[in-house]
Protein backbone atom coordinates (compact mmCIF):
# COMPACT_ATOMS: atom_id res chain seq x y z
CA UNK A 1 0.00 0.00 0.00
CA UNK A 2 2.96 2.27 0.78
CA UNK A 3 4.17 1.87 -2.96
CA UNK A 4 1.02 2.64 -4.34
CA UNK A 5 1.04 6.02 -1.78
CA UNK A 6 4.33 7.28 -3.25
CA UNK A 7 3.71 6.65 -6.74
CA UNK A 8 0.58 8.32 -6.41
CA UNK A 9 2.46 11.51 -4.56
CA UNK A 10 4.88 11.69 -7.70
CA UNK A 11 2.24 12.51 -10.03
CA UNK A 12 2.06 16.00 -11.02
CA UNK A 13 -1.42 17.63 -10.33
CA UNK A 14 -1.42 19.00 -14.00
CA UNK A 15 -2.29 15.16 -15.02
CA UNK A 16 -4.52 14.63 -12.30
CA UNK A 17 -6.61 17.57 -14.02
CA UNK A 18 -6.17 16.56 -17.20
CA UNK A 19 -6.81 12.63 -16.67
CA UNK A 20 -10.20 14.16 -14.49
CA UNK A 21 -11.03 16.44 -18.21
CA UNK A 22 -10.63 13.65 -20.04
CA UNK A 23 -12.80 10.91 -18.03
CA UNK A 24 -15.49 13.67 -17.63
CA UNK A 25 -15.38 14.60 -21.62
CA UNK A 26 -16.17 11.21 -22.51
CA UNK A 27 -19.17 11.06 -19.87
CA UNK A 28 -20.03 14.71 -21.17
CA UNK A 29 -21.87 13.09 -24.77
CA UNK A 30 -23.63 9.47 -23.68
CA UNK A 31 -25.30 11.00 -20.30
CA UNK A 32 -26.13 13.96 -21.91
CA UNK A 33 -27.85 12.20 -24.31
CA UNK A 34 -29.81 10.16 -22.01
CA UNK A 35 -30.57 13.58 -20.23
CA UNK A 36 -32.06 14.59 -23.15
CA UNK A 37 -35.20 12.60 -23.29
CA UNK A 38 -34.58 10.44 -26.74
CA UNK A 39 -37.55 8.99 -27.79
CA UNK A 40 -40.22 11.25 -26.57
CA UNK A 41 -41.79 13.46 -29.57
CA UNK A 42 -42.44 16.68 -30.17
CA UNK A 43 -45.58 17.65 -31.94
CA UNK A 44 -44.84 19.90 -35.28
CA UNK A 45 -45.58 23.23 -34.68
CA UNK A 46 -44.45 23.20 -30.57
CA UNK A 47 -42.26 25.68 -31.73
CA UNK A 48 -38.85 23.47 -30.35
CA UNK A 49 -36.74 20.90 -31.79
CA UNK A 50 -35.34 19.55 -28.28
CA UNK A 51 -38.24 17.64 -26.23
CA UNK A 52 -36.26 18.25 -22.68
CA UNK A 53 -35.57 21.79 -23.78
CA UNK A 54 -39.56 21.97 -24.48
CA UNK A 55 -40.18 20.47 -20.61
CA UNK A 56 -37.97 22.62 -18.93
CA UNK A 57 -38.82 25.89 -20.27
CA UNK A 58 -42.37 25.41 -20.95
CA UNK A 59 -43.45 22.54 -18.80
CA UNK A 60 -47.07 23.85 -18.13
CA UNK A 61 -48.05 23.40 -21.62
CA UNK A 62 -46.71 20.06 -21.64
CA UNK A 63 -50.11 18.07 -22.56
CA UNK A 64 -50.06 20.37 -26.05
CA UNK A 65 -46.59 20.23 -26.75
CA UNK A 66 -45.87 16.46 -26.91
CA UNK A 67 -47.37 13.96 -28.82
CA UNK A 68 -48.89 12.12 -26.51
CA UNK A 69 -49.10 13.02 -22.99
CA UNK A 70 -49.75 9.61 -21.17
CA UNK A 71 -47.57 7.37 -18.63
CA UNK A 72 -44.58 6.51 -20.91
CA UNK A 73 -44.01 9.83 -22.09
CA UNK A 74 -44.22 10.80 -18.38
CA UNK A 75 -41.75 7.57 -17.92
CA UNK A 76 -39.14 9.01 -20.54
CA UNK A 77 -39.30 12.34 -18.93
CA UNK A 78 -38.92 11.24 -15.21
CA UNK A 79 -35.72 8.56 -16.73
CA UNK A 80 -34.36 11.75 -18.98
CA UNK A 81 -34.46 13.37 -15.34
CA UNK A 82 -32.42 11.16 -13.41
CA UNK A 83 -29.82 11.09 -16.02
CA UNK A 84 -29.90 14.91 -15.44
CA UNK A 85 -29.23 14.48 -12.04
CA UNK A 86 -26.08 12.63 -13.04
CA UNK A 87 -25.24 15.42 -15.67
CA UNK A 88 -25.74 18.10 -12.94
CA UNK A 89 -22.08 16.37 -11.32
CA UNK A 90 -20.41 16.25 -14.94
CA UNK A 91 -21.11 19.52 -16.72
CA UNK A 92 -19.50 21.39 -13.51
CA UNK A 93 -16.72 18.94 -12.84
CA UNK A 94 -15.81 19.67 -16.89
CA UNK A 95 -15.95 23.29 -16.75
CA UNK A 96 -13.96 23.60 -12.80
CA UNK A 97 -11.56 21.37 -14.27
CA UNK A 98 -10.84 22.25 -17.27
CA UNK A 99 -10.67 26.26 -15.38
CA UNK A 100 -8.37 24.84 -12.93
CA UNK A 101 -5.88 22.65 -15.11
CA UNK A 102 -5.82 26.15 -18.20
CA UNK A 103 -5.61 28.27 -14.62
CA UNK A 104 -2.59 26.41 -13.46
CA UNK A 105 -0.66 26.69 -16.04
CA UNK A 106 -1.55 30.34 -16.89
CA UNK A 107 -0.41 30.94 -13.70
CA UNK A 108 2.73 29.19 -13.56
CA UNK A 109 3.91 30.63 -16.64
CA UNK A 110 3.17 34.69 -15.27
CA UNK A 111 -0.46 35.27 -16.46
CA UNK A 112 -3.61 36.07 -14.50
CA UNK A 113 -6.20 33.16 -14.49
CA UNK A 114 -6.78 31.37 -11.13
CA UNK A 115 -8.52 34.10 -9.58
CA UNK A 116 -10.71 34.98 -13.05
CA UNK A 117 -11.32 31.42 -13.40
CA UNK A 118 -12.74 30.94 -9.60
CA UNK A 119 -15.37 33.01 -10.41
CA UNK A 120 -16.22 31.36 -13.35
CA UNK A 121 -16.07 27.74 -11.40
CA UNK A 122 -18.66 29.34 -9.36
CA UNK A 123 -20.56 30.53 -12.12
CA UNK A 124 -20.51 26.54 -13.09
CA UNK A 125 -21.70 25.55 -9.79
CA UNK A 126 -24.35 28.13 -9.40
CA UNK A 127 -25.67 26.65 -12.87
CA UNK A 128 -25.50 23.56 -11.19
CA UNK A 129 -27.43 24.11 -8.46
CA UNK A 130 -30.27 25.87 -10.41
CA UNK A 131 -30.72 22.79 -12.23
CA UNK A 132 -31.17 20.46 -9.48
CA UNK A 133 -33.96 22.97 -8.70
CA UNK A 134 -35.52 22.83 -11.89
CA UNK A 135 -35.45 19.03 -11.84
CA UNK A 136 -37.14 18.53 -9.00
CA UNK A 137 -39.45 21.11 -9.84
CA UNK A 138 -40.30 18.98 -13.33
CA UNK A 139 -40.57 16.28 -11.70
CA UNK A 140 -43.45 17.61 -8.76
CA UNK A 141 -44.47 18.81 -12.69
CA UNK A 142 -44.66 15.23 -13.73
CA UNK A 143 -46.37 13.48 -10.80
CA UNK A 144 -49.31 15.32 -11.25
CA UNK A 145 -48.96 18.59 -10.16
CA UNK A 146 -51.67 20.97 -11.50
CA UNK A 147 -50.50 23.96 -10.80
CA UNK A 148 -48.49 27.31 -12.25
CA UNK A 149 -46.07 27.77 -9.91
CA UNK A 150 -44.09 24.68 -10.79
CA UNK A 151 -43.74 25.00 -14.13
CA UNK A 152 -42.53 28.69 -13.42
CA UNK A 153 -39.98 27.39 -10.96
CA UNK A 154 -38.68 25.21 -13.39
CA UNK A 155 -38.55 28.05 -16.30
CA UNK A 156 -37.45 30.40 -14.44
CA UNK A 157 -34.09 28.07 -12.71
CA UNK A 158 -33.67 26.84 -16.37
CA UNK A 159 -32.77 30.22 -18.02
CA UNK A 160 -29.95 31.61 -15.98
CA UNK A 161 -29.01 27.87 -15.82
CA UNK A 162 -28.37 27.57 -19.62
CA UNK A 163 -26.36 31.61 -19.56
CA UNK A 164 -24.67 30.83 -16.44
CA UNK A 165 -23.49 27.50 -17.65
CA UNK A 166 -22.66 28.22 -21.21
CA UNK A 167 -20.36 32.07 -19.83
CA UNK A 168 -18.46 29.48 -18.08
CA UNK A 169 -18.07 26.87 -20.45
CA UNK A 170 -17.15 29.57 -23.17
CA UNK A 171 -14.74 30.98 -20.72
CA UNK A 172 -13.31 27.30 -19.69
CA UNK A 173 -12.59 26.58 -23.36
CA UNK A 174 -10.72 29.70 -23.95
CA UNK A 175 -8.98 29.78 -21.21
CA UNK A 176 -7.89 25.85 -22.20
CA UNK A 177 -7.14 26.58 -25.66
CA UNK A 178 -4.89 30.06 -24.53
CA UNK A 179 -3.37 27.08 -22.11
CA UNK A 180 -2.59 24.84 -24.94
CA UNK A 181 -1.25 27.48 -27.42
CA UNK A 182 0.99 28.55 -24.73
CA UNK A 183 2.12 25.08 -24.25
CA UNK A 184 2.36 24.64 -27.75
CA UNK A 185 4.65 28.22 -28.38
CA UNK A 186 6.89 27.38 -25.64
CA UNK A 187 7.48 24.32 -27.45
CA UNK A 188 8.48 25.11 -30.49
CA UNK A 189 10.36 28.06 -29.15
CA UNK A 190 12.37 25.80 -27.26
CA UNK A 191 11.57 27.04 -23.83
CA UNK A 192 10.56 24.56 -21.15
CA UNK A 193 6.90 23.44 -22.31
CA UNK A 194 5.42 22.94 -19.14
CA UNK A 195 6.50 25.17 -16.09
CA UNK A 196 8.01 24.04 -13.05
Amino acid sequence: MDSLNSWLADIPDGWVLLAACATLAALFVPVGLKAGAPGVMLKSGAGYEKAMLAFQLNAGAAPEMFETWDDDTKRKLRTALMWDFLFIFIYPGLISALCLSGAKYLDAAGYPGFRVSLVFIMMALFAALLDAFENCALLTVLHGSNGTVWPAVARYCAIPKFALAFIAGGYALLVSIAAAALWLYNSVAGRPSLPS
